[in-house]
């Protein structure tokens, strides 16, 4: 997966970084970095066909309207239907010059669309789910006495009370000092539970400052 868009490096850099949308020519331009990095892949000795199927296969959807071969999902390998799923993710929860990313939930929710409308494989997107979690880290949520957090550990026995970093108290002051908080092993009340997610954005909080912070 650390090679599906390598050959991105071959693009223009003008068309790769455009903030508009991309122009009918340029489209066709920027799709070419699959079959490109195909090309890299296949000259570099000692990769198995493990490395050039996600390169291939990530842009490609099973209900064959992808590229770009337009494949449907008979003719896609396991690591290419997985790298189409990371892909989007990726792409749609980054900052790009083209759009602010979307919070990891939201990016869930609109996987598990695309897989009710055959777009990528339904069954693969729950995988992904369990992998990373309903809230994944990164997340920032509300909880229910009202403080915010910003998820910091899935917990895979309890999906849905993963680690968090207390970051507000109840009336929404910052905490002076973070407070590590595992939602599945509270011994004491108030037992708090995960209300909904916020758009860290909105709160004006970056997550990552707080998960590269010792809590205490």
């Amino acid at each position: 997966m650390l090679l599906h868009d390598i050959g991105k490096t071959l693009i223009p850099i003008e068309i790769l970084n455009k903030p508009g949308r991309y122009q009918v020519d340029e489209f066709e331009i920027m799709k070419q970095h699959v079959m490109r990095g195909a090309e890299v892949l296949s000259n570099t000795t000692g990769l198995a066909d493990v490395f050039l199927n996600p390169t291939l296969e990530h842009h490609e959807r099973v209900d064959g309207t992808g590229y770009p071969h337009r494949r449907s999902k008979i003719d896609l390998s396991q690591f290419g239907l997985i790298a189409a799923i990371v892909d989007i993710y990726d792409a749609v929860t980054s900052d790009r010059c083209y759009h602010k990313g979307k919070t990891p939930h939201d990016t869930l929710q609109m996987l598990y669309r695309l897989g009710g409308q055959g777009h990528v494989d339904g069954t693969l997107v729950q995988q992904f789910v369990q992998v990373v979690g309903v809230y994944p880290v990164g997340s920032c949520v509300s909880l229910n006495t009202g403080e915010a957090a910003i998820v910091k550990q899935f917990n895979r026995h309890a999906p849905i009370r993963p680690l968090v970093v207390l970051i507000k108290d109840e009336v929404g002051r910052h905490r002076s000092s973070p407070i590590d908080l595992d939602l599945a092993a509270q011994l004491c009340p108030p037992y708090r539970t995960i209300a909904s997610t916020l758009d860290p954005i909105a709160l004006g909080i970056d997550p990552c400052t707080f998960l590269d912070k010792e809590a205490a």
